[in-house]
C-alpha cells in the first residue's frame, strides 16, 4: 500500500480531483458525506488529498453498461 500523502489541495485542484462543483463540495461537508474542509490560515482552506482519495475509493463503480457501437446504415 502507498504512503499517505498529506498534501494539502485548495477549491480548485478538489474539484478537478473529485468531479465535483464548488456548491456540491461544500455541501457534502455540511451533510457530512465529503470531507470537510481544514483550516490554512485566516482566509483559507484546503482537504487533505490522503482524505479525497479514500472518498473516491469509497464511491460506487458505475454499473452501467458500456454503450454498444451503432450498426453500420445499410
Amino acid at each position: 500500500m502507498g504512503a499517505i500523502s498529506h498534501r494539502i489541495l485548495r477549491l480548485p485542484a478538489t474539484e478537478q480531483k473529485v468531479g465535483l462543483k464548488r456548491d456540491a463540495i461544500y455541501r457534502g461537508a455540511r451533510e457530512g458525506w465529503f470531507p470537510k474542509p481544514i483550516q490554512i490560515s485566516a482566509r483559507a482552506t484546503g482537504w487533505l488529498e490522503h482524505e479525497l482519495d479514500a472518498f473516491i475509493a469509497s464511491r460506487p463503480r458505475s454499473t452501467h453498461p458500456r454503450p454498444c457501437e451503432r450498426a453500420p446504415k445499410r
